[in-house]
C-alpha cells in the first residue's frame, strides 16, 4: 500500500471517529436535559 493512501485512510478514520464522538456527546447532552 502506498504511504499516501495509508495517510488518507487514517485521516478518513479520524474524521469518522470525531464525528461519531461529537454526535454521541450531543445526544448525551440532549438526553440529560
Amino acid at each position: 500500500m502506498k504511504p499516501v493512501r495509508k495517510k488518507r485512510l487514517q485521516t478518513v478514520l479520524l474524521i469518522l471517529v470525531t464525528s461519531a464522538l461529537g454526535s454521541f456527546l450531543i445526544i448525551r447532552a440532549l438526553d440529560s436535559n
